[in-house]
């Protein structure tokens, strides 16, 4: 019995050691397979991040295309730094348009809906037909106006010019209450000085002077305000018209006209009927008046 147990125990012992090997290959092969499944999924993103950048490239480059067709973003932004200052825009914009016609049409409909036209002119005669406008928009509408205004046409150039208008208004009010404390100082003295000491036509004259200089003190001030409220916008857009269809003519008037103008021969030809006998008779007895005539004239 000892004996077998022995031999069981080593067959045993010889089975255990034949599974290592094939169960570290196994354990191998599946710690081998961890690092290919990897890979394979690095380079599966990378090709995906190399599709990516081509696209964003064939994209700016597509967009650097259209952008030097035009100018797609205009100048103008937001600066809060000079939300302080008292400032008149003034832009220039040049458009070229495809349709001339609806472009205007387009401008008009911008125009009702952020401000009102100064002046404007249109050719659609001449080869090159055009129309030129300046418009008045309300300053905090102007970014909002000058986004809409790309669906004109292609913007061409486009100008800019600010004026400063916040030392004119300081130097306004200094003015203005100058003048008031001019005219309380006159009243003062007038209340104060006796009837026979008061000099009328001189303190009227002066209050007058003063008046008007508070006047035109208030008058600046407004135009000031005035031109900061509203922004001036010249635009210009150039094009071609819309094609346009043959036209085709009434070939009936034309056979009605010639029609008239034979009748209008025939009728004058029946009234010189008697004046075509004469020329024919006198062409005829040609030789007769002459005889005739001679023979008047020897006798």
């Amino acid at each position: 019995m000892k004996k077998l147990a022995v031999l069981i125990l080593a067959v045993c012992m010889l089975q255990a050691c034949s599974k290592s090997p094939d169960q570290d290959k196994i354990a191998k092969n599946e710690v081998s397979a961890l690092p290919a499944v990897s890979e394979s999924e690095d380079l599966v993103t990378a090709a995906d991040e190399i599709e990516a950048k081509e696209k964003t490239i064939l994209t700016e480059e597509t967009s650097n295309l259209k952008d030097s067709e035009g100018i797609k973003t205009p100048y103008f932004g937001e600066f809060p730094a000079g939300k302080n200052r008292l400032l008149e825009y003034r832009v220039g914009l040049q458009y070229d348009s495809k349709d001339i016609l609806k472009s205007r049409e387009m401008l008009l409909h911008l125009v009702e809906k952020y401000g009102y036209i100064k002046s404007a002119s249109t050719s659609a005669d001449s080869d090159s037909p055009y129309f030129n406008s300046e418009i008045m928009i309300e300053t905090k509408n102007y970014l909002t106006a000058l986004k809409e205004f790309n669906a004109l046409g292609i913007l061409k150039s486009e100008s800019i010019e600010v004026v400063d208008h916040t030392p004119d208004k300081i130097l306004n009010d200094i003015q203005q209450e100058r003048e008031e404390s001019r005219i309380k100082r006159r009243s003062a003295y007038t209340d104060r000085a006796s009837t026979a000491n008061r000099n009328f036509s001189g303190i009227e004259q002066s209050l007058a002077e003063s008046e008007n200089a508070l006047d035109d003190a208030r008058f600046n001030k407004w135009q000031i305000e005035d031109k900061i409220t509203w922004t001036t916008v010249n635009i210009s857009v150039t094009g071609p018209l819309p094609a346009r269809s043959i036209t085709v003519p009434d070939y009936k008037k034309a056979f009605i006209l010639l029609a008239e103008i034979m009748l209008k021969l025939v009728y004058a030809a029946i009234i010189l009927i008697p004046l075509w006998l004469i020329i024919i008779i006198i062409t005829i007895k040609k030789q007769w008046f002459k005889k005739v005539f001679l023979s008047k004239v020897k006798k």
